[in-house]
Order: C-alpha cells, then sequence, then structure tokens
C-alpha cells in the first residue's frame, strides 16, 4: 500500500512538471549556483524545524527521522493534511501513542504554527511601518491598503483569542508552548528571508528588501480568511513590481517557474530514492 502511494505521489509531481513544460523549466532555470544552494536551505526549512520541534515534545533527538518529516511536507503539498495523517501513523508507531493522543498533538503544534505566522505577519508589517518599508509595499499596489488592514485586524484578532484561550485551546504546558511557538516564528522569519535571497541572487537587479517587501504583502493576503480571489490579487502584485524594476516580466516570471518547478522536481527525486531505500517501513 506504502509502494502505491509513494508511486502516486511522483506521478502527480512528475505530472505537475510536465504541464510546466520541460523546455520553459530549462530556458528559465538561474545559472548562479548560489540559488540553488539557498534553495536547498529554505526546502528543508520546514521537515528540520519540524525534527526540531518533535525533538522538543519527545525530548530526544529525531534528526535520524528526518525523512519522515521530507515526506510530510512532500505529502502536504499534494493533498492538504495528508502529511498530518502520515505522521499520526508513524507517531503511533515509533512512540505507542494512541490516535487520540496523536492528533491532540498535532493539533497544538498546528495551532502554535498559526500564531507564529500572524505574530511575525504583525511584526513585519510594524516594522515596515515604523521603518517607512511599507510605501514599497504600497507604491506595488495602492490596493492593498485595504487587504493590509483586513490582515494585520485579523491577525491581531486571532493571536489575542489564541492568549486568552490558550488553556482551553493547548494541551501543551506553558514552556513546552513557548519552545515551539519559538521555532514556528524562528522558521516563518527564516522562510521569507531565504525566498527573498534566492530571487534576489537570481536577478541580482532586484534589491533583496523589494522580494522581502513583495513576499510580506502575499503573506498578509494569505492571513485573510474567505478572500475569493487571493490568487488573482498576489499575481497583481507580482505585476506590479516589475513596474518598479529594470528588469523584463519575462525574467521574473522564469525565476518563479524555475522556483516551482525545482520544488516539484526535488520532492519527485526525494520520493524516488526514499522509496527504493525503504520501501516497508513507516520510520521513512
Amino acid at each position: 500500500m506504502q509502494g502505491l502511494i509513494v508511486a502516486l505521489v511522483i506521478t502527480y509531481l512528475l505530472y505537475r512538471l510536465n504541464a510546466l513544460g520541460w523546455r520553459a523549466i530549462y530556458t528559465s532555470l538561474p545559472r548562479t549556483p548560489w540559488f540553488y544552494i539557498v534553495f536547498l536551505c529554505n526546502y528543508m526549512l520546514v521537515p528540520l524545524s519540524d525534527t526540531l520541534i518533535y525533538s522538543v515534545i519527545f525530548k530526544q533527538n529525531l534528526i535520524g527521522s528526518l525523512t519522515v518529516f521530507v515526506r510530510k511536507m512532500i505529502y502536504n503539498d499534494v493533498v492538504d493534511y495528508s502529511g498530518e495523517a502520515h505522521l499520526v501513523l508513524w507517531i503511533k508507531h515509533q512512540f505507542t501513542m494512541d490516535t487520540r493522543a496523536a492528533l491532540s498533538m498535532l493539533k497544538d503544534v498546528n495551532l502554535l504554527s498559526g500564531l507564529a505566522g500572524n505574530i511575525v505577519t504583525l511584526g513585519v508589517v510594524a516594522a515596515f511601518l515604523a521603518t517607512g518599508q511599507i510605501k514599497l509595499l504600497l507604491k506595488i499596489d495602492p490596493h492593498v491598503r485595504q487587504s493590509l488592514m483586513i490582515g494585520v485586524g485579523v491577525g491581531a484578532g486571532l493571536v489575542l483569542v489564541m492568549i486568552v484561550l490558550r488553556r482551553q485551546l493547548l494541551g501543551f504546558g506553558t514552556a513546552r508552548s513557548l519552545q515551539v511557538l519559538a521555532i514556528h516564528i524562528g522558521r516563518a522569519l527564516a522562510a521569507l528571508g531565504l525566498l527573498a535571497l534566492q530571487w534576489a541572487v537570481a536577478l541580482p537587479a532586484i534589491l533583496a528588501v523589494t522580494w522581502f517587501v513583495f513576499l510580506t504583502g502575499g503573506t498578509v493576503l494569505g492571513r485573510i480568511p474567505f478572500l475569493p480571489n487571493r490568487n488573482l490579487m498576489f499575481m497583481g502584485l507580482a505585476l506590479a513590481m516589475t513596474d518598479l524594476v529594470a528588469v523584463p516580466k519575462t525574467a521574473i516570471s522564469g525565476v518563479f517557474l524555475a522556483s516551482g518547478a525545482l520544488s516539484l522536481a526535488t520532492s519527485a527525486v526525494f520520493m524516488v530514492l526514499n522509496g527504493l531505500r525503504k520501501p516497508n517501513t513507516l520510520a521513512l
């Protein structure tokens, strides 16, 4: 059964790559090796931080189980929450924990992840307001002002709810909750910085701070619930950004294409190698 799941995931990833177009992917790939070095750091950020989080929770070093968390990330990219289902099975097998306790643990980790995302969004927007960088975001797209206000309001509200109801919502104690929250916040900040750096080394004509502002705008949009045209707004933000820099739109589109394709290809290669190495164990 597990081998079938691996085969289906690999097939899906290859289908996505084929849909992008192999020639278009090849021509868009940046030539600087730094792009791929930063990409790899960014790609591994989520599984590494998950490994650290569960090492803290279980009070043991789980770096040897890093591939479990890589697979969790890949599964979630294919189908939402399928990675959590895989992790629950692994936890039950590895730590002889019942399903309810494992699900409660994952619930706490995910709630703290959402809280960290809102804290980072509020913090970055506050820093941009204090330094005047917010003007660049508004210059990219003046219509994003309302979205910023909604996103900040939603983020602040959710942070307040989590703080007030933390004892009812979380099964973790205060110390463990703060440890997990700190890791999530570090991951969120590092993800923004690494992605901005990755795109900046591919297109050095665009300053990393420009990419960081753009990504912050996208992050705020992602915090607005029930937004029907979030993808269109984010795409509009990306296209508007090209008017501020002396770089062709095709070059920026190429970097986006290369980043997406590289992520899909890396996941496909990992699934092939990992599936061949230990196809019959939940400890993958």
